[in-house]
């Protein structure tokens, strides 16, 4: 099976598990809920449950679908605005589908971390709300924002060695 299907693969099914995650926790949130807190924890913004229903899947989805997009549309750019290792190299025509079909790879993995992201703010937000008193613990948040930059690092790492790979 190609990368491409594989990341199509796995960014579908995080976008399954958001969704289904979100949707199984949805009663266990309070009418009222805090969804924005300070650098403290302290919730500091609060919202209807039902606004929070659509919210949440709603900017998770955008995001992913929006950093798909991106790197759809970079195959209708001038190759001329690609900076990539050894660009005399990948942008020859012969090679130009692999190129877009790397850098599409490199959309559906991004967007897939950040459905993990928005899961885990979710499961965040869940868990602040229902242990009294309401309070964001910033070590779980600290350590969700570091493994998503880890995880963006990485997928950005890879296509840029896959790249400095040139086919002798």
């Amino acid at each position: 099976m190609s990368r491409l299907k594989i990341s199509a693969l796995i960014l579908a099914g995080m976008l399954v598990l958001f969704l289904v995650s979100v949707a199984a926790t949805y009663s266990l949130l309070p009418e009222r809920l805090a969804t924005h807190f300070g650098a403290s924890g302290r919730p500091d913004g609060w919202m209807p449950r039902s606004h929070y229903l659509t919210s949440i899947p709603g900017v998770g989805l955008l995001v992913a679908a929006g950093l798909v997009a991106l790197f759809y549309v970079l195959r209708f750019l001038p190759v001329s605005l690609l900076n990539i290792p050894h660009r005399d190299y990948w942008l020859t025509p012969e090679r130009l589908p692999r190129v877009w079909e790397s850098l599409l790879v490199v959309g559906l993995r991004l967007a897939a971390l950040e459905l993990v992201f928005f899961l885990g703010i979710h499961f965040l937000t869940l868990y602040a709300n229902t242990h009294p008193p309401v309070h964001l613990p910033g070590l779980a948040i600290a350590g969700l924002s570091v493994a998503s930059l880890a995880g963006t690092v990485w997928v950005i790492l890879s296509v840029a060695r896959s790249f400095n790979r040139i086919d002798r």
